[in-house]
């Protein structure tokens, strides 16, 4: 199963993102964009 936020647009084959080897974890997930400066100014959890 492969969730995508009703909010995303997928612009690439997600047939890499499920071929991915998650080493038999059960999920896998992106991590918070800390060091991402585009992301400035939407951090809403930091106000």
């Amino acid at each position: 199963v492969i969730f995508v936020d009703a909010d995303q647009v997928v612009r690439a084959d997600m047939g890499e993102l499920y071929d991915m080897d998650i080493k038999g974890r059960p999920l896998a997930y992106t991590p918070f964009c800390d060091n991402n400066k585009e992301m400035d100014g939407y951090r809403f959890w930091r106000q």
